[in-house]
């Protein structure tokens, strides 16, 4: 993958791999107004690359969901009622039925029934680091299973330095404990 991105791989393609995708939201971030929250850095970032989300609960939910994308032209989207079993959490589509400029391109669907609901933050940030790696249309659909093959590994790894954006995450982090220890410390 690092080769394929254009990236030195001998050494660290992993490290690689991560500085490219931190190094393009970088980027976005320099030409966007003031990002000052993670879910705003998730909407940058998913306006960048055309993804929407769609998140559901219950099994009435997926079908809906199933539904109204067959309805608005994308088929495909059938598969997800056989796609989702206990080890997957999320899959990522592209959408056939939408021009090129739409603002979703990309659909990263999430189960969040039950405990699943609980990595919900995780499994969105995981497909964004699909999208920020795809280098093939033939690999789409992507699926966030709790089976680790390595390119699912190497995706949790990007989206856990990612979905916690170092610059904005620990200046956040910053603010909040000198405000703890400015109150509880007196200093």
């Amino acid at each position: 993958m690092a080769a394929e991105l254009g990236l030195s791989w001998k050494l660290n393609p992993v490290g690689e791999i991560v500085n490219y995708c931190l190094a393009k939201i970088r980027e976005w971030i320099n030409e966007a107004p003031p990002i000052h929250t993670i879910g705003e850095l998730e909407r940058l970032v998913c306006a960048r690359l055309q993804l929407s989300f769609e998140e559901f609960w219950s099994d009435s939910q997926l079908q809906e969901l199933v539904a109204r994308y067959t309805r608005l032209g994308d088929p495909a989207f059938q598969g997800l009622l056989d796609d989702f079993d206990d080890a997957t959490f999320a899959t990522l589509m592209r959408r056939k039925a939408v021009t090129a400029s739409a603002a979703d391109v990309y659909v990263a669907v999430i189960d969040c029934r039950g405990p699943k609901g609980n990595r919900r933050f995780f499994s969105r940030w995981h497909e964004i680091a699909h999208l920020l790696t795809m280098r093939r249309q033939l690999e789409l659909p992507y699926h966030r299973s709790t089976d680790k093959p390595p390119l699912e590994r190497l995706m949790d790894h990007i989206a856990g330095e990612i979905g916690f954006f170092p610059p904005l995450f620990f200046q956040h982090l910053s603010v909040q404990s000198t405000a703890f220890f400015t109150h509880v410390c007196g200093c």
